[in-house]
């Protein structure tokens, strides 16, 4: 998988030999360059990838090359984030390896502080669960109160639930259970509703 993620914040880049990404921007040397200094001026966000080849033309080689990346099967995909603020590209950090889609948008959000929202999540009750777990008992009543007041916020309140009822190892244990269900055959709504369940587990950041 190779991406690259251009906004006012970040710059992610992906080199990896790997076939077209579906819904992104294909990218070559000299578009790429042109893209760093649109990054600078404006305020955008794009999907695209870079394409490397080590055989033949060696495409785009050059550029990994400018990067000082590796193309190897032990280190590819490599992800390359960058911040371009106060009008200058600057690298931040480096992510070696595949990666899942959760992989990616925990790299991003905790190099950057962005919030990238995953399927049957909100960002406000993301947050309050995330402080529920770091709350004394007190304010963790209060926060259910909170979450019993919004909308479609039944998977999140009978976690924090279960939380108060079992303790916190109330989670792992819904998580493996969840994801053993995945597992079974079942009809796509099905798996699409334990999969939005597993987003919301990890909402809470349990490790």
């Amino acid at each position: 998988m190779n991406l690259l993620l251009v906004s006012a914040i970040s710059l992610q880049i992906h080199f990896a030999f790997s076939s077209q990404l579906a819904g992104v921007v294909m990218l070559d040397t000299i578009t790429f360059t042109k893209m760093l200094f649109k990054l600078v001026i404006e305020d955008a966000i794009l999907m695209a990838q870079v394409q490397v080849r080590d055989y033949g033309e060696k495409t785009n080689m050059d550029l990994a090359n400018n990067y000082g990346v590796q193309m190897d099967k032990v280190t590819a995909p490599i992800t390359i984030l960058y911040s371009s603020s106060g009008g200058e590209i600057k690298e931040i950090r480096r992510l070696n390896g595949d990666f899942t889609e959760d992989d990616l948008r925990d790299f991003i959000s905790s190099e950057t502080g962005l919030y990238l929202q995953r399927p049957g999540c909100t960002r406000e009750l993301d947050e309050l669960s995330r402080h529920y777990l770091a709350a004394d008992a007190q304010r963790r009543s209060q926060i259910l109160d909170l979450v019993q007041s919004i909308r479609d916020s039944q998977v999140y309140l009978k976690l924090m639930q279960g939380i108060e009822k079992h303790g916190e190892e109330y989670l792992q244990d819904q998580l493996i259970k969840t994801q053993n269900m995945i597992q079974q055959k079942m009809s796509e709504t099905s798996k699409k509703k334990l999969m939005e369940k597993i987003n919301v587990i990890n909402s809470f950041k349990i490790k």
